[in-house]
């Protein structure tokens, strides 16, 4: 009887044991081992590609010099950037941060190209924002849309590089020609590009 109640108690014991792990939580794996590649939801997906959008055309707009437009496009950029929904990476806090901190930092240039009149300080800030773009959608391992990441060797005079992002057929935006080299191609697709004058 002694030993049948023993035999009771210890099966009890380690059936708590079994249940008690098999519902653990379990902790948060870090962004980029739980989706490899850059896999995100579609609503971080659709604001990335929202600012995607209003980049390449406000950036297409400086090869044509004309301010009050390149000024109406960035307030496009600026729209969609506040939307830009980056929420769900706080489960990753080092990516979370690094993105964070570029959007906040591109944020600040855009409103600069809105509201600085000078076609020159537009550029200043069009080539940090490019930077900053660059470093979010790396970050992001963002396959899709493929982009380049172009640098124009004096663009601001000798030695004083000038960058943005582009797509297959783009515009200087820095009005120097024949300084465009392709930096850095990010995403998926090989194909040949060409540079707008």
């Amino acid at each position: 009887c002694l030993f049948l109640a023993l035999l009771c108690g210890v099966t009890g014991l380690l059936r708590f044991v079994i249940f008690k792990e098999e519902n653990a939580a379990k902790p948060a794996d870090s962004l980029s081992s739980r989706l490899p590649g850059g896999h995100f939801g579609p609503a971080l997906y659709q604001s990335v590609e929202n600012v995607f959008t209003a980049y390449l055309s406000m950036a297409d707009l400086f090869g044509k010099e004309d301010t009050g437009l390149i000024a109406e496009t960035g307030k496009q950029l600026k729209t969609a950037l506040d939307s830009l929904n980056i929420e769900e990476l706080v489960v990753d806090t080092v990516l979370y941060d690094a993105v964070y901190l570029s959007l906040d930092n591109a944020r600040a240039e855009t409103k600069a190209i809105i509201e600085d009149p000078d076609l020159g300080e537009k550029r200043a800030s069009l080539n940090i924002l490019s930077q900053e773009f660059f470093n979010m959608l790396t970050a992001l391992q963002i396959q899709k849309p493929a982009f380049r990441f172009y640098r124009c060797s004096n663009a601001f005079g000798e030695d004083n590089p000038g960058y943005w992002i582009g797509d297959l057929q783009t515009t200087n935006p820095y009005g120097k020609p024949d300084c465009a080299t392709v930096d850095k191609l990010i995403g998926t697709g090989t194909e040949e590009h060409t540079i707008t004058k």
